[in-house]
């Protein structure tokens, strides 16, 4: 009896969606949720029973059981309809949460890449949120047209998702390098539109600036495979304690989570005493099993992760293990993470379509769980707007500049050219001579005398114009807040 109840299920699908308004080889999606509909209506235990004893009773023939009926209706079913598989399996998996699912080779392909490039416009979809973006790859079209994570696609070039499933969407996104694509986004109540071309896409995970004052900022995009994101992670980090740092902020917002082996690579390569319990992980029926650390980083006097409410999965991890491990500042934009406390393994079949089930639990310090919660925020500090100009860095008017100046000066200056209009460049503090014939211009409409170099009364007229400027600009609180608590005024 276990068996009927377990695979009622799926013989009353079969025998629902054999009904002729499936009978077309040319079988759409809405059909298909038609006939799902039609299940949701009907399906009720007694009536499955029902047609289960009949069976079993009157029919002229000897009864297998559920499983032979099952095996034998579900092969005769997809062998005619195979491009509803994909969608029938998810049903299956969807039993047992959330993030387990099964996807087909096309599918899992798109939604796995960690590493190397792609051509595309550069989002990262949420496979389990149809249409919803998790990260936007920097220095990619999208993020340059201002496509932003928590977006929700609802169109490309004029046709509508409507309920498109994560392949039908991510199948309207690609297409050759060059080609354009418009992508509709909903934006809280908000309808955007960013025309795009596609080009090749590189995924970079590990950033760094140094922000002045011993603060070293590295940014983690996202955990990609072995061993790429953990070199650049080592290559990166690994010296700065040499190199008269103090103090590091890592920055793991708008982070999904991605390989669980270089997340304790990196772990091991942070934690700076050995035998420190960073997470555990719980599986069915047994005890949590508890990864230590290794102590092969260096020991800053202050650290800070920054997160927010798309930080997920190895990224709470991350920054979980830091913060009750560490010592380190959890400073969030919102009062907690993602809420992505269990972690999957992934089962490649024989035609290399995967199965992706919830295997384990993920509890970081001391045996704490997070899972649909989230990792708390010690400080939170949303992001907020403020004038332009109080944005702006200082700008030393008595430091003289050429054509071909580099340092932080020629970039405060390229700020103010920017904020009033004069340049469109990209601000990378070198003076370049397309900026220098904009500060000419400027001279000239505000009957300064023009010269060979920029100089004192110049970069005073710029700021004075620069502060005049009643435009407001979106404020990173939470980095500011992250630099103070480095010591950083």
């Amino acid at each position: 009896m276990k068996s009927r109840r377990i695979l009622s299920l799926l013989l009353i699908f079969a025998m629902l969606l054999s009904l002729p308004v499936l009978a077309a080889d040319d079988v759409t999606r809405n059909e298909s949720d038609a006939a799902l509909d039609l299940i949701g209506r009907i399906l009720e235990r007694e009536k499955l029973d029902g047609l289960l004893e009949i069976i079993e009773t009157y029919s002229l023939y000897d009864y297998p059981g559920d499983d032979e009926i099952l095996k034998e209706a579900i092969v005769e079913f997809f062998s005619r309809h195979p491009e509803l598989f994909e969608e029938f399996a998810n049903e299956i998996f969807a039993t047992q949460d959330g993030y387990s699912h099964f996807m087909e080779p096309s599918t899992y392909e798109s939604s796995y890449v960690l590493t190397d490039s792609f051509v595309g416009i550069g989002i990262e979809l949420d496979a389990l949120q149809d249409g919803v973006v998790v990260a936007v790859i920097p220095n990619s079209p999208a993020e340059e047209a201002g496509m932003k994570a928590g977006d929700i696609l609802i169109s490309a070039d004029g046709v509508e998702f409507e309920d498109s499933y994560y392949k039908a969407i991510q199948d309207k996104l690609r297409g050759e390098e060059g080609t354009e694509v418009t992508v509709g986004v909903l934006r809280g109540e908000e309808k955007l539109e960013f025309t795009m071309t596609r080009r090749k896409v590189e995924l970079s995970n590990i950033s760094f600036t140094d922000m002045g004052d011993g603060v070293a900022y590295i940014r983690i995009a996202h955990f990609g495979d072995m061993p790429d994101t953990f070199f650049d992670f080592v290559n990166t980090y690994s010296d700065l304690g040499d190199e008269g740092f103090t103090s590091v902020i890592f920055d793991v917002r708008d982070n999904g989570g991605g390989s669980l082996d270089t997340l304790l690579n990196i772990l091991n390569y942070t934690f700076w005493e050995a035998d420190v319990p960073m997470f555990s992980m719980r599986f069915r029926d047994e005890e949590p099993e508890t990864y230590y650390s290794l102590g092969a980083g260096w020991e800053p006097e202050n650290i800070v992760v920054l997160t927010n409410a798309n930080t997920a999965s190895a990224a709470e991890m991350f920054a979980g293990a830091l913060g009750y491990m560490a010592g380190a500042w959890i400073v969030g934009e919102s009062e907690y993470t993602y809420g992505k406390g269990v972690g999957q393994n992934h089962f490649e079949l024989y035609d290399e379509s995967v199965a992706v089930i919830t295997s384990f639990e993920v509890l970081v310090g001391e045996d704490i769980s997070y899972n649909g919660e989230g990792i708390p925020s010690d400080i939170v500090a949303p992001p907020d707007t403020i004038a332009a100009a109080d944005a702006l860095d200082p700008l030393r008017t008595w430091l003289e500049m050429q054509v071909g100046a580099r340092g932080d000066n020629v970039y405060a200056l390229e700020q103010r050219l920017s904020l009033l209009g004069l340049t469109d460049s990209r601000l990378n503090g070198v003076l370049d001579a397309n900026e220098f014939d904009a500060i000419n211009r400027f001279r000239r409409a505000h009957g300064l005398k023009v010269r060979d170099y920029v100089d004192f009364d110049t970069m005073e007229a710029l700021n004075e114009a620069a502060a005049g400027v009643e435009v407001e600009v979106l404020h990173d609180a939470a980095l500011d807040t992250a630099l103070e608590l480095c010591g950083v005024e």
